[in-house]
């Protein structure tokens, strides 16, 4: 195994870097989100599973979507790397967006409708990753491929740890905005750009 180049390669950075800011964002919120949904917008838990479980599913039917599209715009000509970015700045802007308006405070005071609307609008944009980085471990070098993604997995469950332990920790003296959703949106683009 080339470790040596494989870990000097700045794609290979590019996904770590992506990976990263991913997990961070999908892993603290999915893990965050029943919590949210009980502290700060009033449902209670038991009551309120079904509703932990739409951005999911919602995710599901976009990752199923993202592959679709990626397909079509192969067969449109597109260059691959292409499409890989346009997928993951998806993956990245929209969730970025959505939970930088959830922490701005701008938005629920009408009900619960748009901070719902927009946690299940960002978990599903956030799938478009798996048109994105998700599927750029292949692309690099398929014989590697498999280390690539280990790696990268790796990185991104550390980043899903720390930003469980972070929200975890902050969440008992600050908002959610400074938990959860400022860092997550501070992740994001960084995540983009290393990508």
């Amino acid at each position: 195994v080339p470790w040596s180049r494989i870990l000097s390669s700045p794609p290979v950075w590019g996904i770590f870097g992506a990976h990263f800011g991913n997990n961070w964002g999908m892993f603290g919120l999915l893990t965050w989100m029943p919590s949210y949904l009980n502290k700060e917008l009033g449902f209670d838990l038991q009551g309120s599973a079904f509703l932990t479980v739409v951005p999911s599913a919602f995710g599901i039917v976009c990752a199923a979507l993202a592959g679709s599209l990626a397909d079509k715009l192969r067969s449109d000509g597109w260059a691959l790397t292409d499409v890989r970015k346009v997928s993951q700045s998806i993956a990245f802007v929209v969730p970025a967006v959505c939970l930088g308006l959830l922490g701005s405070g701008s938005v629920g005071a009408d009900g619960p409708g748009v901070p719902i609307g927009l946690l299940v609008l960002a978990v599903g944009a956030g799938s478009f990753s798996y048109a994105g980085l998700y599927s750029s471990h292949i692309d690099l070098n398929a014989k590697y491929a498999g280390i690539v993604n280990g790696l990268s997995t790796t990185v991104g469950a550390l980043a899903g740890t720390c930003a469980n332990l972070y929200c975890g920790n902050t969440l008992a003296s600050a908002s959610w905005a400074e938990a959860l959703f400022v860092p997550s949106v501070a992740c994001y683009p960084v995540g983009l750009v290393m990508y």
